[in-house]
């Protein structure tokens, strides 16, 4: 099951949506994240998005993954 959570940040609404690996899987096709793959890395490279190294908290019986990025 996804979880959104909400918050305000300078007045201004951030959403951030948690998916579980088989709900990313039924979401997209691979032609798809290939594509969108390609897209970011070229935004990326022209400084029209941002990422930061994945990030990983383990906890009993949990670990989670975490990427952030902009566009």
């Amino acid at each position: 099951m996804a979880i959104f959570l909400c918050q305000e940040l300078d007045g201004n609404a951030v959403r951030t949506l948690y998916l579980k690996e088989a709900e990313v899987e039924q979401l997209v096709t691979l032609p798809e994240v290939i594509e969108a793959l390609e897209r970011a890395f070229r935004d990326q490279a022209s400084r029209r998005a941002w990422t930061n190294p994945r990030n990983r908290l383990h906890l009993p019986g949990v670990t989670l993954h975490m990427m952030a990025g902009a566009i």
